[in-house]
């Protein structure tokens, strides 16, 4: 299987997800958002619902030498925060 499926297969499942979840509702969001009577937490166990998947995920990585469809696994090399770091946690934020 190519990278590509690959990616697009996990898109899919992940879009298939959201929908089932009715998170792709902008009322959903905005009910989690707005802190008064009518809040919403649905969003927030969708959210701690992926975070377990992903650390099964990464827990089941961490035992592979390579992934399933590439050589090696590839780590960010700059730790630091640099100007393109911020730039683009404000354009995703805006």
């Amino acid at each position: 299987m190519s990278k590509s499926l690959a990616a697009l297969i996990a898109g899919v499942v992940f879009g298939t997800g959201l929908s089932i979840s009715g998170m792709t509702d902008p009322q959903v969001v905005l009910a989690f958002l707005t802190l008064n009577a009518n809040w919403d937490p649905s969003l927030m166990l969708v959210m701690v619902s992926a975070i377990a998947v992903t650390a099964l995920g990464y827990r089941a990585a961490a035992s592979r030498i390579a992934p399933l469809f590439d050589s090696e696994f590839h780590r960010p090399v700059l730790a630091g925060i640099d100007r393109r770091l911020v730039l683009g946690a404000v354009v995703f934020g805006t």
